[in-house]
């Protein structure tokens, strides 16, 4: 099946957002509670709270964000994506590219963390609301399933950079709904 034009216009956002989210959004979850599953957030994808601080990094759009929700001290900073390097991307959110990372096959290379990274603002706003979308529908269906189905909440994984959900189908077959983009 020949995908469509939008469709192919979704790849190079989808490639630098993919190696962001990677490096930088799950690389801060993972350092902040051992593991990595993503969220769909507000404008695109982040992180759950995590850590005493219940901070979150997340990609708005064209932009990362960086939240913390302290007693008393709630703050939010945000830096463009587009023109700047992974390093200074990790700077800002305060991870360290120097270790290893795997979250799984697909985890795309680190490459030169001091290219400058090229995103179009409007591939990157397509690509949130392409998430929005498929978070939406995941929601519906989940609506529609009984409570026995033991579904778990629809998580953005970094390796596929898909949207998921799973659930009991039968007694004995659990199953994954997902959607995601591929070249």
């Amino acid at each position: 099946m020949k995908r469509s034009s939008n469709m192919e216009s979704l790849d190079a956002p989808r490639h630098a957002l993919h190696r962001v989210a990677v490096h930088i959004v799950a690389r801060s979850c993972i350092e902040g509670e051992g593991r990595f599953s993503l969220r769909v957030t507000p404008g695109g994808l982040g992180t759950p709270e995590h850590g005493p601080g219940k901070r979150r990094v997340r990609i708005s759009s064209d932009h990362l964000v960086v939240e913390a929700d302290v007693a008393g001290a709630p703050s939010a900073q945000s830096i463009p994506i587009n023109g700047v390097t992974l390093r200074q991307l990790a700077e800002f959110a305060g991870v360290d590219l120097s270790g290893p990372l795997d979250v799984g096959n697909d985890t795309p290379p680190l490459e030169d963390v001091d290219a400058l990274i090229v995103l179009d603002s409007g591939g990157a706003r397509a690509l949130a609301s392409w998430y929005f979308d498929v978070a939406a529908t995941l929601d519906l269906i989940l609506a529609a399933m009984p409570t026995s189905a033991g579904a778990t909440l629809a998580r953005l994984w970094p390796e596929h950079f898909d949207v998921a959900v799973e659930a009991l189908v039968r007694p004995d077959r659990r199953v994954n709904l997902a959607a995601f983009l591929v070249d």
